[in-house]
C-alpha cells in the first residue's frame, strides 16, 4: 500500500514537472512569456457552462478524486504556481539579451546564490 501511494506521488510530481517544463520552453522559443500567461488566465478563468446540474454519482466521484489529490498530490500546477514561474523564465530571457556572455544555465545559479534575490 506504501508503494502505490509513493509511486503515485512520484507519477504526480514528474508530471507537475513536465508541465512546467512544457511551459518553460514554450516561452523560450516563442519569447512570448506575456502571451502565454495571458492565454493560461483566459482557459482557467473561463466559466464552466453545463445545462444540466451535475448528478449525485458525478458529485460523489468529484469529491473522491478531491480527497485522493489532496493525499497524494496534484498532477498539474496551480494557476498562481505557473505564471510565476513564467515571470522568472521572462526574467531570464531579458538578463541573457542584456548580458549575452552569461547563459541562461548561469543565471539561475547567479540568482539561486544571490543573497538579495534580486
Amino acid at each position: 500500500m506504501i508503494f502505490l501511494i509513493y509511486g503515485f506521488k512520484i507519477r504526480n510530481w514528474i508530471t507537475f514537472h513536465h508541465e512546467l517544463r512544457a511551459d518553460r520552453e514554450a516561452v523560450l522559443r516563442t519569447r512570448k512569456p506575456k502571451a502565454l500567461q495571458s492565454a493560461l488566465i483566459k482557459i482557467t478563468t473561463q466559466p464552466l457552462i453545463s445545462p444540466n446540474r451535475p448528478s449525485h454519482f458525478a458529485l460523489f466521484i468529484e469529491s473522491i478524486y478531491w480527497l485522493i489529490a489532496y493525499f497524494i498530490g496534484f498532477e498539474h500546477p496551480h494557476l498562481k504556481e505557473r505564471i510565476e514561474y513564467l515571470d522568472f523564465t521572462n526574467k531570464i530571457l531579458e538578463y541573457h539579451e542584456v548580458n549575452p556572455e552569461i547563459s541562461q544555465d548561469d543565471f539561475i545559479v547567479l540568482k539561486a546564490c544571490s543573497s538579495d534575490g534580486q
